[in-house]
């Protein structure tokens, strides 16, 4: 668990680079609290189960429509790539812009492919938490 996060961290921060220079900042404040409490989950305690579903549901939402918005700016850095590739006299200085947008495209793909990853955990940590309190409830 603590690779996937220390990942995730480590990606987020490079992207978020990346998109701060086209105007756009990601926010995952709540993020590691929300990780917290779910390892930590007390499958008895309702209420806070229940929170922890709305919570845990919003972050699986959330990260559904970050990968939207990277998605969004890879390819608009592709069209961007694309036109200096079509430029006919590569200087040193156009090669170096090239290849900045290269690995800033890969580097994208990768987190979306991080944030795929996070998706799916927060959905079956919902639905895990979901099913912990349709049993709570029907038991008591």
């Amino acid at each position: 668990m603590k690779y996937f996060l220390s990942n995730f961290k480590k990606n987020a921060i490079k992207a978020n680079s990346i998109l701060k220079e086209k105007g756009f900042t990601l926010d995952f404040t709540g993020y590691d609290a929300t990780i917290t409490e779910y390892v930590n989950m007390l499958e008895e305690d309702i209420y806070s189960n229940k929170k922890l579903a709305i919570e845990l549901n919003f972050w699986a939402n959330y990260m559904s429509e970050t990968i939207n918005i990277v998605i969004f700016f890879k390819n608009m850095i592709i069209d961007e790539l694309d036109y200096l590739n079509a430029l006919e006299n590569k200087d040193e200085e156009l090669k170096k812009q090239i290849k900045l947008k290269e690995k800033q495209i890969k580097l994208l793909k990768q987190f979306i492919n991080i944030l795929e990853s996070q998706k799916n955990f927060f959905e079956k940590a919902f639905y895990h938490t979901r099913k912990n309190l349709k049993k709570e409830i029907f038991l008591d």
